[in-house]
């Protein structure tokens, strides 16, 4: 398929005939991604992109895009879990057949806790037996799924339901949570963080220090999957868990799995195409697989555990074998490339590559200097270490087939609870451009005095979900003749308007422009400019100075930017890091900003949490 797909974008680019193209290439792209086939899958959206007349299907490519991108990535090492049960369940009660050692019962949401009537309102919460502290569900909320929790204040009053502090909720849909009997790890399924596509599985860990959920972690392939992906609820343990997914199911149904978790699973790379969809069905194992071969050890050796590191060894080598043979070909490929945009992200991926096959080499030499102490040990003991044995990687050996036939449990009512009143505050926000959770949209407004400037991200055939415009507030909704048109923020001055541009691009609205209306009439962008200088006084010097670009350099990370710099500086702006390699060297940076007085306030606020930073214009 992938000749045949890639032949059809050649002949219609070169033909100038793309958009005689079939009307199912996204549909064409998207099977390519369901089957894990993530590069070709993003070499067609990549084409779309470019050439497709339709900016709501260059948006939803560019949405899937990422979906490649980030699926690519997590398949580059990849966890093969022990399947010890799998079976098919109804989708609409499916949390009924899941087996909890945890005393306590299931039960769904009560209609008044949504705002608005649902075709799906499935939002299952597990009620302890024993007293809780906190209820954790997922509801409904400003046009997208959120994850809320209420607390108990005494027996019978808790608090009103509020979304999660931190960073679990998205613009986009969070559902199905469970929390951990110790109330540290958060379970729960999104498609709004990175991911391959549909709900992937997310944990996120309580922060006691900033008492917040930190960034979730995705819990990787082949848990999450391209499909819709549910409830992970691990037993008391840790020792195994279950979860529902779409995979290889129709619409009205879902297989359930039992999986056996590992402290520390072995991740392999180099995997097939045809390997990795094997793994994606999780299978179980119904016979034992053979044990691990015996690993012969120097028969002289005064620790038994050094035949582990000779394992190691072997591991780490074949894995590096792997990716330089993947590096090769990808090298390869980049020199026959000629098209400037694919060069750019093939160079992207190389270097990814080649920053893990570093990290591969340096744990070599680690194991190689261990290996070389033992035995400097063994000789300092009198004893002649035998030769270094001949291994293989180790294979893991799955338990056989247990039985699993879960039964239904019928659920229990929602307890009857009263919550106090929520302090509602009103504010006007319409000329504070802002990124919230979802997006605000409002209808269009008309007659404003004086100039105003707006940033129109495109002319639409039908109604766009708010969150379709990740976060961006203010909207504002303009309906001309059956056409919707929309506009990200309302801005009094030029200068405020181009650099909020600027970062709506950056976030995949490629067609946004900026607009201008003077006193309500729409005029050409120079004439607005002209006015606004007309009505404003001359800049001061001081000023001139302010409006200097300048960025706040974090550091230099040559193996990725520390998890607790990213969501310190993620808490403080919404600015983007930036990463910037330059002669192998690693820079990342956050702006840019206009006002060197913001980027003082945030390398402050960095201080403050013993981050050394700097800034350059």
């Amino acid at each position: 398929m992938k000749h045949w797909l890639i032949s059809l974008l050649f002949v219609g680019l070169c033909t100038g005939a793309w958009r005689q193209l079939p009307d199912g290439r996204l549909q064409q792209a998207q099977e390519l991604r369901m089957q894990y086939r993530f590069a070709e899958a993003a070499e067609a959206l990549s084409t779309i992109i470019a050439h497709s007349a339709d900016s709501t299907e260059r948006q939803e490519a560019s949405r899937q895009l990422i979906m490649c991108e980030n699926g690519q990535t997590m398949l580059r090492y990849i966890e093969r879990p022990a399947v010890t049960g799998k079976t098919t369940v109804p989708k609409d009660h499916f949390f009924l057949y899941y087996d909890i050692e945890l005393p306590g019962a299931w039960a769904t949401l009560p209609p008044e806790w949504y705002p608005v009537a649902l075709p799906d309102s499935l939002s299952p919460v597990f009620i302890p037996a024993t007293t809780s502290k906190a209820l954790y569900f997922s509801t409904y909320h400003t046009g997208n799924w959120d994850i809320f929790t209420t607390r108990r204040l005494t027996d019978t009053l808790w608090t009103p339901p509020e979304p999660l502090k931190g960073f679990v909720n998205t613009p986009f849909d969070e559902r199905f949570p469970y929390l951990s009997p110790d109330g540290t790890t958060l379970y729960f399924a999104s498609n709004g963080h990175s991911g391959m596509g549909g709900y992937d599985l997310y944990k996120s860990t309580w922060n006691p220090a900033t008492q917040e959920w930190d960034v979730p972690e995705n819990l990787g392939f082949p848990y999450s999957s391209p499909y819709d992906d549910w409830l992970f609820v691990p037993n008391l343990t840790g020792t195994t868990a279950l979860f529902v997914s779409s995979r290889e199911q129709k619409n009205d149904s879902l297989s359930l799995y039992r999986i056996t978790l590992e402290a520390n699973p072995i991740k392999r790379l180099g995997y097939s195409i045809q390997e990795i969809q094997q793994i994606g069905k999780l299978e179980p194992a119904t016979i034992p697989l053979p044990a691990p071969a015996t690993i012969p050890t120097p028969a002289d050796s005064a620790d038994p555990s050094d035949h582990i590191l000779y394992q190691q060894l072997a591991q780490q080598q074949a894995d590096e074998q792997a990716l330089q043979q993947t590096l090769l070909a990808l090298r390869k490929n980049y020199s026959e490339q000629t098209d400037a945009l694919e060069r750019a992200t093939m160079q992207t991926t190389i270097l990814e590559y080649e920053t893990d096959l570093s990290r591969i080499q340096a744990g070599i030499r680690q194991t190689i200097h261990a290996i070389q102490d033992a035995e400097t040990a063994l000789l300092a003991q009198g004893i002649i270490p035998d030769a270094r044995p001949s291994v293989e990687p180790p294979r893991k050996a799955l338990a056989p087939l247990e039985d699993f036939t879960p039964q239904y449990r019928a659920p229990i009512a929602f307890p009857a609870i009263a919550t106090i009143p929520p302090i509602e505050e009103k504010k006007d926000d319409t000329f504070r451009f802002r990124i919230e959770k979802i997006a605000v949209v409002h209808p269009y407004p008309e007659g404003m005095a004086g100039p105003i400037y707006r940033i129109q991200t495109g002319t639409y055939s039908q109604k766009v979900p708010a969150r379709e415009f990740k976060g961006f507030s203010p909207v504002f909704e303009q309906v001309d003749k059956k056409r919707y048109i929309y506009y990200i923020g309302q801005f009094r001055t030029y200068d405020e308007a181009i650099e909020a541009l600027s970062e709506v691009k950056r976030k995949n609205f490629r067609d946004a422009i900026l607009t201008a209306a003077i006193d309500g009439k729409k005029t050409a962008l120079p004439a607005a400019r002209k006015y606004e200088q007309q009505q404003m006084p001359a800049p001061s010097p001081v000023a001139d100075t302010l409006k200097t670009s300048c960025h706040l350099i974090l550091g230099e990370f040559p193996n990725g930017l520390p998890a607790t710099l990213q969501q310190a500086v993620k808490a403080a702006t919404s600015r983007d890091i930036v990463k910037k390699t330059t002669h192998g060297h690693t820079v990342y940076m956050v702006g840019p900003f206009t006002s060197p007085n913001e980027a003082l306030q945030l390398q402050n606020l960095l201080q403050t949490q013993g981050f050394e930073t700097r800034i350059e214009n």
